[in-house]
């Protein structure tokens, strides 16, 4: 971790801002160069629909910076501010504005593949040059910075471990393939713990998906359709040493790949799966974890600034 900064000899911090409800990054995250902060004090206990209202009428008449958490007052510690696509504009307008010189970075963790997406790129480039994706077929097609998605939430292991296969998330077009897996799986007797969200009363905070997910044995990663990199699903399994069954081919190149904790659908041999469920978990070296740490993303980013 130290060798980011020996790298970089104007370094400050990054600072991490994300909200609670849809955060896929942890405030107890460990790492040296970048902080996560909550944009909000965490004093509201409101409904979400209410609460946006009336951060967005704060915002507009310019009083929303009296809510925000202490961080405003530690401003100067960093070089930058990181926002995750989806971060509501009105919260990155009123940051941009209050700092203008701040440099404004903004991640995708999403494909960038309909017209609310495409649309949030667009705003992006209106206040910063420095936009990043975990999909390096984006960055390609958009011409935008690159960046390996990190794992960005505190590891808790849940002690209710079962034997279940989880998958939470939208259709996204993938509810044929995954109901055909889901059925493959109970056929060979695997427990399968899935939810295809189709509606609002199915929606779950990320703390009770990672909770989820701590439970089971594997998860299950179908990505979508243009999608070249693995997704945040696969970074939880790593860090919280589940198996993993993904469609993503791709996934056999990295180097986390050990044959015994990935199964590929469309490369492994779909009539030996249980045999491969009930195969050891192998750890994956330190040295390979790192790589898809915050410190390492942290790095890679402020090298980019500078």
């Amino acid at each position: 971790m130290g060798k980011e900064k020996q790298n970089l000899p104007s370094f400050k911090k990054i600072l991490w801002l994300t909200v609670p409800a849809f955060s896929y990054v942890s405030e107890n995250a460990e790492s040296s160069l970048i902080d996560v902060r909550y944009v909000y004090k965490q004093c509201f206990d409101i409904n979400l629909k209410i609460k946006t209202i009336i951060f967005i009428l704060f915002s507009y008449i310019k009083i929303d910076w009296l809510f925000w958490g202490s961080w405003k007052n530690e401003i100067d510690m960093y070089d930058a501010i990181i926002v995750r696509d989806g971060m509501p504009t009105y919260i990155v307008n009123s940051i941009h504005k209050r700092w203008p010189d701040k440099k404004i970075i903004v991640y995708f963790g999403n494909i960038i593949r309909d017209s609310s997406q495409k649309q949030y790129l667009e705003f992006a480039k209106g206040i910063t040059k420095y936009i990043f994706t975990f999909d390096y077929g984006d960055s390609q097609h958009y011409l935008i910075e690159y960046a390996r998605m990190p794992f960005t939430y505190e590891v808790t292991r849940s002690k209710n471990q079962n034997e279940s296969v989880y998958f939470f998330g939208r259709d996204k077009g993938r509810k044929t393939q995954i109901n055909e897996i889901k059925n493959v799986l109970e056929q060979q007797g695997i427990s399968v713990d899935f939810t295809i969200v189709e509606n609002e009363s199915q929606f779950q905070t990320y703390q009770e998906i990672f909770d989820r997910t701590s439970q089971s044995k594997a998860i299950l990663e179908i990505t979508e359709i243009r999608q070249n990199s693995f997704s945040l699903r696969v970074l939880e399994a790593l860090f919280l040493q589940k198996k993993i069954i993904t469609n993503n081919l791709e996934i056999k190149n990295t180097n986390f790949y050990m044959p015994n904790n990935i199964f590929i659908i469309g490369f492994d041999d779909v009539n030996l799966i249980k045999e491969w469920y009930n195969m050891p978990y192998q750890k994956i070296p330190d040295e390979i974890m790192y790589q898809y740490s915050l410190d390492c993303f942290g790095g890679k980013i402020l090298k980019t600034l500078h």
